[in-house]
């Protein structure tokens, strides 16, 4: 995620934690972060990992 982040030139502090991971990005990028990161997750499912996410609320929209 980090390396996906910063390919699109957005910043972001990761802090992971025990039972959740958090990850920082500046708020006029929140956007762009989330398309970047959303893409991410469609390539995996590309790759065969159909239930990465689902758990988490990253569902593909309609």
């Amino acid at each position: 995620m980090s390396r996906a982040l910063a390919d699109a030139g957005i910043p972001a502090n990761i802090v992971a934690a025990f039972h959740h991971d958090h990850l920082f990005v500046p708020a006029d990028r929140a956007d762009d972060a989330l398309r970047v990161l959303l893409e991410l997750r469609d390539q995996v499912v590309e790759l065969g990992g159909e239930g990465v996410g689902v758990e988490r609320g990253l569902r593909r929209e309609a």
